[in-house]
C-alpha cells in the first residue's frame, strides 16, 4: 500500500507518506510522534501532530481508507535536538556541557532505564529513587561511550546493570 501512495503523492511537496511507529523512546504524556520513512535510511523526525481529513485517493487505494491516518506535522523551521538521531545527541553531550543534550538523552532513555531498574530491583519505589543517581553515572561517564564498542542503549544498559548490582549488595 505504501508504494502506490508514494507514487500518488509524489508530485506534492507538502506530503510525505510514512509509516508511523511509536518508539520506546517516546516521552510519556507528550503528544508527539516519531515518524520514520523506511525508504530513506535514518529519516526520523519528531513533531507535534494534529489529525487531518483524508485527501482524495486513487480508486485502487480507496479500500484502504479506514487504515490510513492523515496528520499534519507542526514543526519548527529549524532543526532541534529532538529532530536528531540519538547518537548525534550523544556526540553533542560528549563534546560539550550542553544541558539540552543531556535532557534530550534523558527523555529518550528514561523509560528504558526506569523499567530496567524496576525489573532488577524488584521494587518500583527503590527503582524510582535510583533513576536520578543512575543518570548521574550515565552523564559522568558519557565521554567514555564509544559507538564502535556497542550501541548507546547497550552502553546505558550496562551502567544501569552496574547500579542495580550495587544497590542489591548487602550494606
Amino acid at each position: 500500500m505504501l508504494e502506490p501512495l508514494r507514487r500518488h503523492f509524489a508530485g506534492d511537496e507538502n506530503v510525505d507518506v510514512v509509516v508511523e511507529r511509536r518508539a520506546g523512546e517516546r516521552r510519556p504524556g507528550i503528544d508527539d510522534r516519531i515518524l520514520r520513512d523506511f525508504s530513506r535510511p535514518q529519516a526520523e523526525r519528531r513533531a507535534q501532530t494534529i489529525p487531518r481529513g483524508l485527501p482524495p485517493l486513487p480508486p485502487e487505494l480507496e479500500r484502504y481508507a479506514p487504515e490510513i491516518r492523515v496528520i499534519q506535522r507542526l514543526a519548527p523551521v529549524r532543526a532541534t535536538l529532538a529532530d536528531m538521531d540519538l547518537l548525534e545527541v550523544v556526540r553533542i553531550a560528549q563534546n560539550s556541557d550542553d544541558s539540552a543534550a543531556a535532557t534530550e538523552i534523558l527523555w529518550r532513555t528514561h523509560e528504558r532505564v526506569s523499567r530496567r531498574l524496576e525489573i532488577q530491583l524488584d521494587d518500583p519505589r527503590e527503582a524510582e529513587k535510583a533513576v536520578k543517581a543512575t543518570y548521574g553515572l550515565i552523564f559522568d561517564r558519557i565521554r567514555e561511550f564509544d559507538p564502535e564498542d556497542l550501541p548507546f542503549e547497550g552502553w546505558v544498559d550496562r551502567i544501569v546493570d552496574e547500579r542495580a548490582a550495587e544497590l542489591r549488595r548487602p550494606a
